[in-house]
């Protein structure tokens, strides 16, 4: 029997098509802190610019009583106080409806011999071949949910790549196994 046919007839031991499991709390978790840095920072680079173009008055006035570090120091406290402050607020208004849709539509699907990513902005569908490792990534230790993250980065065409993530897979280590296994039989 030639290599080709071997090659095949091999069978797959998984499903033609079927979903990774997501925690979805993990998820919400996730994207809720993804929404409120996305505001602070928002928020920090518009105060940033409003202290820029503010009162020398002011500055010339803090630098009087304070010093230079008192005149560098109150208005940035301030500023990172309001700008948190003004992000918690966009976070409740607008930001908790858009982490409870993305974590509600975030699916990870093998497709046969592709996997497909699906967010509610994008949907990535992937060969398995393009596929040129899988990493288990681990959140820093900052962060109290220590989510771990499998990124598979890609090969688009020659030298480009592309780096895609999965969030919150169940058990992320198992998942990355069973990633690997299905490349290697389908890929």
């Amino acid at each position: 029997m030639a290599t080709s046919e071997i090659i095949l007839s091999m069978k797959t031991n998984h499903p033609e098509s079927f979903e990774i499991e997501i925690d979805r709390k993990k998820l919400l978790r996730i994207s809720k802190r993804d929404e409120l840095s996305g505001y602070f920072v928002l928020l920090m680079l518009i105060a940033g610019l409003a202290i820029l173009c503010g009162s020398k008055a002011y500055f010339i006035s803090l630098y009087m009583t304070f010093g230079l570090w008192g005149a560098l120091l109150i208005p940035g406290l301030l500023t990172v106080a309001t700008a948190w402050a003004l992000a918690k607020l966009l976070m409740l208004i607008f930001g908790n409806r858009r982490a409870i849709k993305f974590a509600d539509a975030y699916r990870v699907l093998i497709d046969g011999s592709c996997l497909r990513v699906v967010t509610p902005r994008t949907d990535h569908k992937i060969h398995f071949r393009q596929i040129v490792d899988f990493e288990l990534l681990k959140e820093s230790p900052f962060y109290t949910d220590k989510v771990n993250t499998i990124m598979m980065r890609t090969t688009v065409g020659g030298q480009n790549s592309m780096s895609i993530k999965l969030l919150a897979a169940v058990n992320p280590l198992r998942t990355r196994d069973l990633l690997a296994e299905i490349d290697a039989q389908r890929g």
